[in-house]
């Protein structure tokens, strides 16, 4: 269960990013227990990367379950756009998402 000043706070960081002019793409989260001190906040973190009209985003190696989340992404993302999975454990060994991955690439 979502804690309800948790849910309250992200409506409104939404709110916030979508008055600035962004479009806000909800993705679906593994529930882990939001009350419990955890030292990682498990697979439900995306960072995500867009260069021209490819999104690239981590994949967790969950099957079906995560094939079904991006087809639900794709679905959402404007005409021309595509995802594209990445090996999520090669990224984070390297210190970060993806978005952080490429600033070191460069």
């Amino acid at each position: 269960m979502i804690p309800a000043e948790l849910e309250a706070r992200t409506a409104e960081k939404i709110a916030e990013l979508e008055g600035l002019g962004f479009q806000v793409v909800e993705v679906p989260a593994y529930r882990v227990n939001l009350r419990k001190e955890r030292a990682w906040p498990g697979i439900s973190y995306v960072n995500a990367l867009v260069i021209d009209e490819q999104v690239f985003v981590p994949r967790f190696g969950l099957g079906e379950a995560e094939d079904g989340i991006f087809r639900l992404v794709q679905a959402r993302l404007p005409p021309g756009y595509t995802i594209v999975p990445v090996d999520a454990q090669r990224v984070r060994i390297r210190n970060g998402g993806l978005h952080c991955l490429a600033g070191l690439v460069r």
